[in-house]
């Protein structure tokens, strides 16, 4: 049952969102607990959510591999890896510019600050198209989401984004580029570990989150554009 729950949080989360994956693939990799997907891409209409007078030009990540220990859920962190994500984004045309409504996009943000508090809660709703009413299996489902989504693992290596801006007096680019980010659930020592907060010891117990840069670095090059 849990099995199913989370084929549908992801599949909704990670759709929408990137081309090139295959869901009836991805939907058997979740049952088997190793997915791997490979040349896949990041949605153009990803950017445009953000109302920026911006365009993503190209975007490609290597891989996505996602690794569930369902055998040991309640101990083990699920496991996300993207590897070689590429992207190059380019201003709009200045003619199609407009004034920001800051309101607006404090209302955006304000709905994605939203999202992100009720994730967990998606993922302990019960399957609608279970008739199971077992009370039980409810709460141990509601229990297992909560550890997974506390503990989740997230490693993204070989990461390049890059701006570009061909129509300014003076074209010039500029990126950041990253061999790895690391993001893992500590303990208050800032020790990586598995956190229970189902427990009724660790129910109030802040969740600590660490993140690690490996090869941090940016550039910036620019050229008299020729009359």
């Amino acid at each position: 049952m849990f099995e199913r729950v989370l084929e549908k949080v992801l599949l909704n989360v990670i759709g929408p969102y990137v081309d090139g994956i295959d869901k009836s693939n991805l939907k058997i990799g979740i049952w088997s607990g190793k997915v791997e997907v490979h040349n896949i891409s990041v949605k153009p209409e990803v950017l445009a959510m953000f109302d920026l007078p911006l365009q993503m030009i190209f975007s490609s990540i290597g891989k996505l591999s996602l690794s569930i220990p369902w055998k040991n859920l309640g101990s083990k962190p699920i496991e996300i890896l993207l590897e070689d994500v590429f992207i190059i984004i380019h201003p709009e045309d200045r003619e199609k510019w407009e004034r920001a409504d800051l309101k607006n996009l404090s209302q955006k943000l304000k709905m994605m600050d939203a999202f992100t508090k009720n994730y967990s809660s998606k993922l302990s709703q019960k399957d609608p198209e279970s008739h199971d009413t077992d009370n039980t299996n409810s709460g141990l489902i509601a229990k297992l989401s909560e550890k997974a989504i506390d503990n989740i693992q997230v490693n993204i290596k070989n990461i390049h984004l890059r701006f570009e801006d061909p129509i300014a007096k003076n074209p010039y680019v500029f990126g950041v580029t990253l061999d790895e980010i690391l993001l893992h659930t500590t303990n208050d020592k800032w020790e990586i570990t598995f956190v229970d907060r189902t427990q009724s010891e660790n129910k109030l117990l802040p969740m600590k989150k660490k993140l690690l840069l490996k090869n941090f670095g940016v550039y910036w090059t620019s050229a008299q554009k020729k009359n």
